[in-house]
């Protein structure tokens, strides 16, 4: 073997040297050193990465909640008013109610106090003209009887009969 040459040779059935021995357990160190460096980078790059994403998921879903959140509230307030509205109308319906049997049931009085007072109508038109009529026959007694001829005692008998029929025509 020649000493010129660059690369020193090693024989087969040599042993290393614990220098060689050291170089290369340094190296593969550095090696294993410099592979775990680059595998914990990449790792570390997509958990980031997922983080990132994650983290932007989540400010997104916070602000989606915040927004349901507040579209909640108001739809919540305006049930409630739609609640008071609903319960106020359903006092209303039943002060209507009540006002609308009140005034039914005035109304059948009333009718019956009219279909009375037709009755008693009929009945004070009969007593009246009997009492025109009645009042007509004297008026003509006296008219066609002369002066001297009239009978007192029937005029007087006639003006009390007149009379007491004007007093039932003035009782109900």
């Amino acid at each position: 073997m020649s000493t010129d040459s660059r690369f020193v040779s090693v024989r087969r059935n040599q042993r290393p040297s614990r220098a060689q021995i050291a170089v290369l357990a340094g190296c593969a160190f550095v090696l294993g050193l410099a592979l775990s460096a680059a595998a914990f980078v990449g790792v570390w790059q997509t958990t980031a990465r997922q983080s990132d994403r994650s983290s932007a998921q989540r400010a997104l879903a916070d602000s989606r909640l915040r927004d349901a959140l507040a579209r909640s509230a108001t739809l919540s307030l305006q049930l409630q008013h739609t609640k008071a509205s609903l319960l106020s109308a359903r006092g209303d319906r039943r002060q209507l109610k009540l006002e609308l049997g009140t005034a039914t049931r005035q109304a059948a009085v009333s009718r019956q106090d009219a279909a009375v007072d037709r009755t008693r109508l009929a009945t004070l038109r009969q007593r009246a003209a009997a009492v025109t009529s009645d009042v007509a026959a004297l008026e003509g007694y006296v008219a066609t009887t002369p002066s001297q001829a009239l009978d007192s005692g029937f005029l007087r008998s006639q003006l009390q009969y007149v009379a007491a029929a004007a007093r039932r025509l003035q009782q109900p």
